[in-house]
């Protein structure tokens, strides 16, 4: 069994954990990104990053030091500069798992969109619309994810997904 340690109390929790037991894999430890070293002192195998854009680099070359196989959420980096630091790190430890967490990038739909982007050839030009509410309750409070300095902001959330659909298998390598 597959024993995971989730760095991230917010869409870590909520969300990765219960699917991760659904799966069938152990979630030993779960923290936040201020104890987050917890989390590579334990038993977990595979670490799953959940926290702002602004602390992926440290968190993951760490756990990748520290023997771990890593999920990074995205946005993976705050620019390239920082993902390219995360790839030198990944290509560092090369018989460890580093792989960015685009789960969208499974949806049959979004499969099939990748297979017939090879059939109409080159992207010129693509539009998305996105309306989030929630982000319109003023009632909420703002946190990292409204903070550009931190990497949040609905472009590398949601707008990552959009990029990474475009891109063809063949792109990705």
């Amino acid at each position: 069994m597959v024993r995971v340690g989730i760095i991230g109390h917010g869409w870590g929790e909520r969300s990765q954990a219960p699917n991760f037991r659904e799966a069938g894999m152990d979630v030993v430890a779960i923290a936040g990104h201020r104890d987050w070293r917890q989390v590579l002192d334990s038993a977990a195998e595979l670490v799953t990053i959940v926290t702002p854009p602004s602390t992926h680099v440290e968190i993951a070359t760490a756990a990748l030091q520290a023997g771990k196989h890593i999920i990074c959420e995205k946005p993976t980096a705050l620019n390239a500069s920082e993902a390219e630091q995360l790839v030198a790190a990944a290509r560092a430890h090369p018989k460890q798992i580093a792989i960015i967490d685009h789960e969208l990038r499974f949806l049959p739909s979004f499969v099939e969109a990748r297979k017939r982007i090879g059939d109409i050839g080159a992207i010129r030009y693509a539009e998305v619309r996105y309306a989030s509410p929630s982000r319109g309750d003023r009632s909420r409070p703002w946190n990292w994810w409204s903070d550009a300095s931190q990497g949040g902001g609905v472009w590398g959330a949601v707008g990552s997904h959009f990029v990474d659909a475009s891109m063809s298998d063949r792109e990705r390598r």
